[in-house]
């Protein structure tokens, strides 16, 4: 990307709540109670335990109790975002949130101190050029961020070199076709179910109706967000290159996020709603179970590569 890129990007995710709720209704699809138990499931065994605990048990078992050092790559906002939970927790000395978007960056400084928290820095990074100092951290993790990373090959080598001995690397990602390009198969499955999906449950809300997904196109992808998913199709081969795996999860997605996309507010708000997730949660396991489609989300937990 291009300096001109490079802001367009950081002024989205300067707003990036936006992009997952917009006037108290849900849009994203992984925010959904169904599919947050879906994804519990397959990256922790239990509906109701989440992946970071399932994460801090393995990072407790690794490393220790206290003193710990963390680097988040990405920012995410909340009150509390997951730093903040993970300080308050007494485990870390320490934590570092690198992103590019200052702005929201900045907000959740103001959000730590007002909490009373001195002990999270927030810092302006271009993720494609980061330099992490060796042997520090340990604990690294990025939550929906490497898929905006043009520089893989770089930024995971970095994340190797920053862990400690014993460091554990935690990723929640996309690893499906970059700039969203999905497969003819991901859209034919979509579009039948478009076809049977009662009407209300495809309202958009700028009040369209959702009966047809084409393939996005890709300058129209570039325009909005020039990281978007601008290779997230070589992450695992470069986590792999980089990182000793130690557990890797299909998250599903494949069909859910793009036909979610848009209009998953209608299945938050009634029981008929909730019904029809639970059925198309049910045939996406089945359809990735089967090996008809692959999983475009991952839960990844990897440690260092001693090179």
């Amino acid at each position: 990307m291009d300096i001109d890129e490079r802001d367009r990007v950081a002024e989205l995710w300067d707003h990036s709540q936006e992009q997952y709720r917009r006037d108290d209704r849900v849009l994203y699809w992984e925010l959904l109670p169904a599919v947050q138990r879906y994804q519990n499931e397959m990256m922790t065994g239990d509906a109701e335990t989440g992946y970071f605990d399932r994460t801090l048990g393995e990072l407790k078992a690794r490393t220790g109790n206290t003193g710990l050092r963390g680097l988040s790559i990405g920012c995410n906002e909340g009150d509390p975002a997951c730093e903040m939970i993970l300080f308050e927790r007494g485990l870390f000395e320490r934590i570092e949130v690198v992103d590019i978007a200052e702005g929201l960056l900045e907000r959740q400084q103001g959000i730590a101190r007002s909490r009373g928290i001195e002990g999270i820095d927030y810092l302006c990074r271009n993720l494609n050029a980061i330099e992490i100092e060796p042997d520090v951290y340990d604990f690294i993790w990025a939550v929906g961020t490497v898929h905006h990373v043009e520089r893989l090959d770089h930024l995971f080598d970095q994340i190797n070199k920053g862990l400690r001995s014993g460091g554990l690397f935690m990723m929640r990602e996309y690893i499906g076709p970059r700039r969203l390009q999905f497969t003819d198969r991901q859209l034919r499955i979509v579009n039948e179910i478009l076809r049977f999906l009662p009407e209300p449950y495809k309202k958009t809300a700028d009040g369209r109706i959702k009966n047809h997904l084409e393939r996005y196109d890709i300058e129209a992808i570039k325009a909005h967000d020039p990281s978007e998913s601008i290779r997230s199709d070589e992450i695992m081969h470069f986590a792999a290159k980089h990182l000793e795996l130690i557990e890797v999860a299909e998250t599903g997605g494949t069909i859910l996020h793009p036909l979610l996309s848009d209009i998953a507010f209608n299945f938050d708000r009634d029981e008929a709603g909730a019904g029809l997730i639970e059925g198309l949660v049910l045939l996406e396991r089945i359809l990735i179970g089967e090996k008809v489609l692959p999983s475009d989300y991952v839960f990844c937990l990897a440690g260092k590569r001693m090179k």
